[in-house]
């Protein structure tokens, strides 16, 4: 019920952050931490994480009412979110450690892959995108220019939807993408006549696209023991950003263009040219981010 769902959003309003370490005999359930424990608020849980959570339990929710599982007729947990939370700032960027902990891990290093699994995360990690600009791309979107392949960030498709005008972009693929059998991947899809990129991804009505893979990665990323909160699938886009303007001093605005930015400088914003694929895929290529990966074999289904 709906207010079941606002009890629990309160409930996890009041939880410090790694709120397991505190359960003991005597207080052994969350609520009753909640309930007994008064923390300071810079210790509980950041309302970037509550909102993952409650993401999650939308999402679930507008499944198990489109599939007739439950006798709801509303989604008890929409317009739950912590409102104005700023969670770009709360998101931290994965380390060199935690990139080799994660594509060390079973949906890389195995002889058979998973697409969404395998695809998501490095294109995320290569080209800045957002989960949802991934997890929504159509077979269609991959695209070629001269000698460059690109994905083209569009609306344009069934349920499909950007953040801002700025996201409509187009992104060359990266050489490592390509090395580890992408194309091939793309073509595959193309041959059995699927419109999706991804079409092992079941979108719930209601939901993202990505919102499957942000819960995925929250559950396996906990498994990996990677903190929770401020590290999330976004990580790999604040690992791309950060490696473009403190490692390889590439322009902030070419940057914003890369990563579908909102550029508010009136000079770069206005008058500025857009830059060509040619152009950006020149800037893109200095990216070498598998320098901080491990081996990661070439994709199999």
């Amino acid at each position: 019920s709906k207010d079941s769902a606002v009890e629990l959003k309160e409930l996890l309003l009041r939880l410090p952050s790694n709120y397991k370490r505190f359960l003991t005999e005597e207080v052994s359930t969350a609520k009753q931490l909640a309930e007994t424990g008064s923390y300071p608020k810079d210790k509980r849980l950041s309302s970037n994480y509550i909102n993952q959570v409650l993401s999650v339990l939308s999402m679930f929710s507008a499944w198990a009412i489109s599939h007739a599982k439950v006798s709801l007729t509303a989604n008890p947990f929409n317009g739950l979110k912590i409102k104005g939370a700023d969670t770009k700032h709360e998101v931290a960027p994965f380390s060199e450690e935690d990139l080799r902990t994660i594509f060390s891990s079973k949906p890389w290093q195995k002889t058979r892959h998973t697409p969404k699994h395998y695809w998501i995360p490095l294109i995320s990690l290569f080209t800045g995108a957002r989960v949802n600009e991934i997890a929504q791309l159509d077979v269609a979107d991959i695209k070629q220019q001269d000698s460059f392949y690109y994905f083209d960030f569009t609306e344009e498709g069934e349920g499909k939807s950007l953040k801002t005008k700025s996201s409509r972009r187009q992104v060359p693929v990266h050489p490592y993408l390509i090395s580890k059998g992408f194309l091939g991947y793309v073509n595959s899809q193309q041959g059995e006549g699927k419109i999706k990129l991804f079409s092992d991804i079941e979108k719930a009505e209601g939901a993202n696209y990505g919102d499957g893979i942000s819960s995925w990665f929250s559950s396996f990323k906990a498994k990996l023991g990677l903190p929770s909160g401020s590290k999330t699938f976004h990580s790999f886009r604040r690992t791309f950003i950060t490696y473009a303007i403190n490692e390889l001093k590439i322009s902030v605005h070419n940057v914003k263009e890369i990563v579908g930015h909102i550029d508010n400088d009136v000079t770069t914003g206005e008058y500025r040219e857009k830059s060509s694929i040619n152009d950006l895929a020149e800037i893109l290529f200095k990216f070498k981010l598998e320098e901080k990966l491990p081996e990661i074999p070439k994709y199999n289904r």
